[in-house]
C-alpha cells in the first residue's frame, strides 16, 4: 500500500506491506478509526455524550483494495482501484461525513454498544426513513444469556444518514467478524457478530450519531448542509496548530506535524487530554502531565493552564492523585511530582515569553506556592523511610505486576521527581536543605559509579534513569551522566531503535508483546514515549557521542508514525524484537514527547 502524509505541501511516499489504518477526531471525544478490513473490535466511528463513548459504525465497506491512503490531518483519503473515499469529521459535533468520487454502492455495517460492552444478546436495529434521512434505531436490552453485571444498563442508540441523492435497500443480516489484532493481544472476544443494516447507493452522505433521534437527525444535517465551510473551519484550524520548522529531512518535518496534530485532535476544552485511542480515552494525571510541556510548546497556555489546575484541586489527603476515571480508582504517586514539574515549566515558558502577567496573577502563584509546600510536608510525612522516597506497587508509570514485579519501594525517578519539586520550592519560596541532602543520598545509593539502580533494593537496569536526568539533570555532572549512561546502553539498547524496559539479560526480558498478559509491558516492551525522552536527554548530554542512538531514535519513531499502524499518529509501544506498531494505536505522550525532541533539536 502507497501511503502518503501530506501536510502544507510537505509530502513523503513511501510503499509498505503492513496494512495501515487511519484516524481522525471531533475534539470533543468522538473519532473514526479505519483500516482496509476491520482488525480490531475498537475500529469504526465512535462518538461521546456525556462521560461515555459508543461505537456506531463498525465499517463502510466497498468490495475494492486499497491502494492508497493520503491523510491531510483534517480529512483522509483512501484511493481503491475504481473510486476514492473521504473522510471527515466537523470540530465538536459526533457527525462523520462521508464522500466518494462518484455515485456508487457501499454496505453499512454496524456494531453499536458502549466502547467496552461486549454483550451479544438482547441487541435489535429498526430502519426507517424520517425526516428525509435513513434513520437507524438501535436497542440493547438487558437478556438473562448475557451475564455481565459490569454492563448491564439498557439503552438506545441512533444513526441518521442524510444526502440529497441517498437511495439503500435493507439488508438486516448478521454477519461475523474475526478482529486479527485483537487476537493477537488475546484480547476477548476475538470474533462478534455485527449488523449489516443496509446497501447505501450515493455520492456524499453525512451520518449523525446520538442516543437522542432528534439529536442524531441534528447532527446529519448539520454536518451535510454546513459541510463546505465546516471543512475550511477545520483545515484553517490544522493549519493554525502545526508549526512550520526549518527541518530538511522531509519525513521528520511531517512527522512533527502529524504529531502536533495528533496532541491537539486527543485533546478538548471539556475533557482535557486523552490518555490514548481508541481504548484510553480517559484523561489521566500522569498522561496528560507529561503530555503538558508539548501542549506549551503549541503555544495552547489557556488550556495548560486549566489542566495544570484542574489537578491542583484533586490532590488527595496524602498528597498522591487519585486517578478518578480508572475503575476502581487507584493513586498515581508520581502523577502530583509530575504537576510540579509541569507547573514549573509553564512558569519558566510564561518568564521566557513575557506572559507571566497575563496568564498568572498573585493570587494563582500564592496557590502554587501553597500548594507545593503542603505536598512536599505530606509527602516526607507519609511516603518517605530511611531518607528517601517511596510509592507503593503499581504507582508509578511502570503500573503493571507480574511475578512481583510492582516497582514497590524507593524508585529512581521518583527521587529525581521529587528533587524537581524542591528545586520549584526553593524558586518560590526557600531552599530546603532537604534537596542537597537527598540528592547526595540518591547519588550515593543509586549510582554505584558505573551504572544506575531502578530501586534501592532492586540493582535492575531500566530506562528509568533517562526520566531521572530529564527531570533533575543536576542530580549529577554532566561528566558523570554520560559515563553512567555510557554503561547503562548497551544493556537496554535495540538495534531498531528504541531501549528495552529492562535490561536484556534481566530473567523478566521478553522479547515480544503479550498483548493484554502484562508479562511483556514493563519488562521487555520499548515505549516510544521513552524512547524520545531518552533521545532528548542524549542530545542534551553530548549530541555528536551519542548521534547514533539519537538518528535511529528518531527514525524509527518517525518511521512508525508515518508507516505503520495509524498513519500520522504514534503508537504506545513496539516489541524489543523489532519495530513494529502495538499497544494502544494512538498514544498521547509518544506524540507528545516527539514534539519535545524535535523542539530542541531544531530550535
Amino acid at each position: 500500500m502507497e501511503v502518503i502524509d501530506q501536510t502544507d505541501g510537505k509530502k513523503t511516499d513511501k510503499i509498505e506491506d503492513e496494512e495501515v489504518s487511519f484516524m481522525l477526531t471531533n475534539k470533543a471525544g468522538g473519532f473514526c478509526l479505519m483500516s482496509d478490513y476491520p482488525k480490531s473490535r475498537f475500529e469504526g466511528v465512535f462518538f461521546r455524550e456525556g462521560d461515555r463513548i459508543y461505537k456506531a459504525i463498525e465499517s463502510l465497506r466497498i468490495d475494492s483494495p486499497v491502494k492508497k491512503i493520503v491523510n491531510q490531518l483534517w480529512t483522509v483519503s483512501r484511493e481503491r482501484e475504481n473510486i476514492t473515499e473521504s473522510f471527515f469529521m466537523p470540530l465538536g459535533s459526533n457527525s462523520l461525513l462521508y464522500e466518494l468520487s462518484e455515485k456508487a454502492e457501499f454496505d453499512l455495517l454496524l456494531d453499536c454498544k458502549h466502547v467496552y460492552d461486549n454483550r451479544v444478546w438482547g441487541r435489535s436495529y429498526k430502519i426507517t426513513k424520517e425526516q428525509g434521512c435513513i434513520l437507524i434505531k438501535f436497542s440493547k436490552n438487558n437478556d438473562s444469556n448475557d451475564n455481565n453485571s459490569e454492563f448491564s444498563e439498557e439503552f438506545t442508540i441512533y444513526i441518521a444518514a442524510f444526502s440529497d441523492d441517498i437511495e439503500f435497500k435493507p439488508s438486516e443480516t448478521w454477519e461475523k467478524v474475526f478482529y486479527e489484532l485483537d487476537k493477537e493481544r488475546d484480547s476477548m472476544p476475538f470474533e462478534r457478530h455485527v449488523f449489516n443494516a443496509c446497501r447505501v447507493r450515493c455520492k456524499d452522505v453525512a451520518f449523525g450519531f446520538s442516543t437522542d433521534k432528534k439529536k442524531a437527525i441534528k447532527e446529519a444535517k448539520f454536518a451535510w448542509k454546513g459541510r463546505k465551510s465546516l471543512k475550511r473551519e477545520r483545515e484553517n484550524h490544522v493549519s493554525d496548530v502545526i508549526h512550520r520548522k526549518s527541518i530538511k529531512d522531509n519525513e521528520i518535518a511531517v512527522a512533527y506535524q502529524c504529531s502536533l496534530n495528533a496532541v491537539d485532535s486527543m485533546s478538548s476544552s471539556d475533557s482535557g487530554l486523552m490518555a490514548g485511542l481508541p481504548w484510553f480515552f480517559q484523561s489521566w494525571a500522569r498522561d496528560e502531565l507529561i503530555c503538558l510541556k508539548a501542549l506549551i510548546s503549541m503555544g495552547d497556555y489557556t488550556k495548560a493552564k486549566k489542566i495544570l489546575f484542574k489537578y491542583l484541586h484533586r490532590i488527595g489527603p496524602e498528597a498522591k492523585l487519585p486517578e478518578k476515571d480508572i475503575k476502581p480508582e487507584i493513586n498515581s504517586a508520581d502523577g502530583t511530582l509530575w504537576l510540579f514539574k509541569r507547573f514549573e515549566d509553564f512558569l519558566d515558558s510564561m518568564d521566557e515569553n513575557g506572559l507571566t502577567k497575563k496568564y498568572m496573577s498573585r493570587r494563582d502563584m500564592d496557590l502554587i506556592r501553597e500548594s507545593l509546600k503542603k505536598v512536599v510536608s505530606q509527602w516526607i510525612k507519609y511516603h518517605m523511610k530511611d531518607g528517601f522516597v517511596v510509592n507503593g506497587p503499581k504507582e508509578t508509570w511502570m503500573d503493571t505486576d507480574w511475578e512481583g514485579d510492582s516497582r514497590e519501594g524507593a524508585r529512581i525517578e521518583m527521587q529525581a521527581l521529587f528533587l524537581a519539586c524542591l528545586r520549584l520550592l526553593r524558586k518560590l519560596d526557600k531552599e530546603d536543605p532537604l534537596e542537597k541532602e537527598l540528592a547526595e543520598n540518591v547519588k550515593k545509593m543509586f549510582c554505584t559509579g558505573k551504572t544506575f539502580s531502578d530501586g534501592l533494593l532492586d540493582p535492575a537496569i531500566r530506562p528509568n534513569a533517562f526520566i531521572a536526568a530529564y527531570v533533575y539533570p543536576e542530580l549529577l555532572s554532566r561528566k558523570e551522566w554520560i559515563k553512567c549512561l555510557d554503561n547503562m546502553i548497551p544493556s537496554l539498547w535495540l538495534e531498531w531503535g528504541g531501549f528495552a524496559s529492562i535490561d536484556k539479560k534481566n530473567k523478566m526480558y521478553t522479547s515480544h508483546h503479550t498483548g493484554e498478559l502484562p508479562k511483556s509491558y514493563h519488562r521487555g516492551d520499548s515505549w516510544f514515549w521513552i524512547n524520545n525522552l531518552a533521545a532528548l536527554v542524549l542530545y542534551r548530554l553530548d549530541k555528536s557521542r551519542f548521534s547514533k542512538y539519537i538518528k535511529k531514535i528518531l527514525k524509527a519513531s518517525t518511521q512508525e508514525m508515518l508507516y505503520m499502524g495509524v498513519t500520522g499518529y504514534s503508537a504506545e509501544l513496539s516489541s524489543a524484537a523489532e519495530l513494529r506498531s502495538q499497544g494502544c494505536f494512538c498514544q498521547a505522550w509518544s506524540s507528545a514527547m516527539f514534539i519535545e525532541l524535535i523542539d530542541e533539536m531544531y530550535d
